[in-house]
């Protein structure tokens, strides 16, 4: 076999501030420890897929049940779920992977790992004193934390085209047409994703749900974008964008207004 070739790492790390820890996983939740086959990154950019592994942080009880686990669990990382009532080994896997990027994004934070359990409507509830995110798609796992008073938001999509019809129910005709100057591939997802990374960074905020209507977002080609938002929360958010690898990153990390 010819030289193992080189997959350049989601940047994840270069869309935040310097305050906010965050770490990324590439590749497929295993179906039991993670092995060399994932890579984790935390701001080192001489890290490169399948070079390293998760710190060991077992003994972090994701599950949802509040027990110790049982044969039913899934562990990824060192991070425990255990079994979630009618969620596939799939679903589990990308959870566990997402709390163990959490764990990780929090002990760079300088906070104890401990329980990321989920909220009534399905956010992840951080420890007293932060916030943060946490992002899974297909072949791609990220968190991002940092201290009280700062806003985040993170999100990554597969690049692929948006189903027929969906476009138009998530975004006002003007944003439309400003996807049709971004030179990137299925510009729509890029969209979804950016959406998606204002409702996150809001969540905390309103404790509820927007409507993708609720936002509209300008894109800069440059890679950066703004959300103007209707509903409650702040009127305006600030984001920066990538398209890489066959993903639609999208991140918000911005001091809380006052």
């Amino acid at each position: 076999m010819g030289e193992e070739s080189e997959v350049a790492m989601p940047r994840l790390r270069a869309m935040l501030p310097s305050w906010v820890a965050c770490a990324e996983l590439l590749g497929e939740p295993p179906d039991a420890t993670v092995t060399a086959a994932a890579s984790l990154t935390g701001g080192d950019e001489r890290t490169r897929p399948g070079s390293g592994r998760f710190p060991s942080v077992t003994g972090v009880n994701c599950g949802t049940d509040g027990t110790g686990g049982t044969g039913g669990d899934v562990v990824v990382a060192g991070v425990r779920v255990a079994a979630m009532a009618g969620a596939t080994p799939a679903r589990r896997r990308a959870f566990a992977a997402g709390r163990a990027c959490a764990a990780e994004a929090l002990r760079l934070l300088g906070v104890p790992a401990g329980p990321i359990p989920r909220g009534a409507q399905g956010a992840p509830v951080w420890p007293p004193g932060v916030t943060g995110s946490i992002t899974h798609c297909p072949g791609y796992t990220a968190a991002a934390a940092a201290r009280d008073g700062t806003i985040i938001g993170v999100d990554a999509e597969p690049c692929l085209p948006v189903p027929q019809g969906v476009l138009s129910r998530i975004a006002a005709p003007a944003e439309i047409e400003g996807l049709e100057r971004l030179a990137v591939p299925h510009p729509g997802r890029l969209l979804f994703s950016a959406k998606e990374s204002v409702y996150k960074a809001c969540f905390p905020m309103t404790g509820r749900r927007l409507g993708f209507l609720d936002a509209e977002v300008v894109f800069d080609p440059a890679g950066r974008f703004t959300a103007r938002l209707t509903g409650p929360g702040p009127r305006r958010l600030e984001g920066r964008w990538t398209v890489a690898d066959g993903l639609a990153l999208t991140a918000i990390a911005m001091p809380r207004p006052d």
